[in-house]
């Protein structure tokens, strides 16, 4: 009797302990649905911000990708990663410095139409040609002129650092035996009775 009793005992003990499992493995296998779905709405969303920078910059190249991912899914996936890096690249100035967010997207959208006129210009008409290498003209010097915007900031901002490490410097020499005193305070011990706490 005990030993049935026994039995019957373990045998719903591990039916209890199954369900638990099998409840369990339910559980397991619907995280990395979770997962997956977020990863995907994460991609959308990234994906939406992406497409929509590239249309500021230059629509045309828009519908080729759209046209790419259709096609070749690799390749729309590497050429969307580098619109992302651009597109961080260029909002890292975004509320930070406004203008130099305008000059890049400007620059980028010159760039592109350039490209695209130095392709039209290698297969047009001789009557063509002209007319094509006008409008590359003005916008090559518009994007020289940008660019030059963007060198004389970069120039401005070296200077300004240049101008804070030559006065760290001076001061730096200026208290010279200061510095050292307190070097070797803290070097040979003497500085734990002057700390703060």
């Amino acid at each position: 009797m005990k030993k049935t009793m026994f039995l019957m005992v373990s045998v719903l003990l591990l039916s209890g302990v199954c369900v638990q499992l099998s409840a369990q493995e339910k559980k397991i296998k619907k995280k990395p649905d979770v997962a997956v779905e977020e990863y995907s709405r994460q991609f959308a969303e990234k994906e939406r911000e992406a497409l929509e920078f590239l249309r500021e910059i230059s629509p045309e190249k828009v519908e080729k990708l759209l046209m790419v991912k259709e096609v070749n899914r690799d390749e729309y996936n590497y050429q969307l990663k580098r619109v992302l890096e651009e597109m961080m690249q260029a909002r890292r100035f975004e509320k930070s410095d406004p203008e130099r967010y305008e000059r890049i997207v400007r620059t980028k959208s010159l760039e592109e139409k350039s490209q695209s006129l130095g392709r039209a210009h290698r297969q047009a008409s001789k009557s063509e040609k002209a007319n094509i290498e006008a409008e590359l003209n003005k916008i090559l010097s518009e994007l020289f002129d940008l660019r030059e915007e963007n060198r004389r900031e970069e120039v401005a901002k070296l200077e300004t650092r240049l101008k804070e490490l030559k006065d760290s410097l001076k001061e730096r020499q200026e208290n010279k035996a200061e510095i050292i005193k307190r070097r070797l305070a803290q070097l040979t011990g003497q500085s734990q009775h002057l700390e703060w706490e």
